[in-house]
């Protein structure tokens, strides 16, 4: 269970953010992104690629969560990051993780990674493929 903290800059040191979204049909997509960053108080900037599957959710949906893989899931963070939902439409079912729907987005909240940032997509911006957004909420594992 996950308790609504204040939203803060918490992407430093260089953590590995795990990129969840719903496709259109509400199927769960999660990729391992190394390269985002706190861009303002409140807002989250990405560098993610055109042809990712999350990407392409993102942009269709409108909205993503970004959380932060600790330790305890570097196997599966690692799985996320070789793995594409291109080619694997059942790659979040193989992980064996949980999610549960986000009450501030419309995004899938993974269960297991202790961090996460509910996000509504602001832009993007094809000059890096960087893709904004606002940081509506954030929660914490409560352990």
């Amino acid at each position: 269970m996950k308790k609504d903290i204040e939203t803060k800059i918490a992407v430093f040191p260089m953590p590995v953010l795990m990129i969840a979204a719903y496709d259109e049909s509400g199927k769960v997509n999660v990729m391992n992104a190394a390269w985002g960053m706190i861009s303002a108080e409140d807002k989250i900037a990405l560098f993610i690629d055109e042809d990712h599957k999350t990407t392409k959710n993102i942009r269709a949906v409108k909205a993503f969560t970004v959380s932060l893989a600790d330790a305890k899931n570097i196997a599966v963070a690692d799985f996320f990051g070789i793995a594409t939902g291109n080619k694997m439409p059942d790659k979040f079912e193989r992980s064996g993780l949980h999610a549960v729907k986000s009450a501030h987005v419309n995004a899938p909240i993974i269960e297991e990674f202790p961090v996460v940032m509910e996000c509504e997509l602001a832009g993007v911006f094809l000059t890096m493929t960087m893709t904004g957004a606002n940081v509506e909420a954030a929660k914490i594992s409560a352990q």
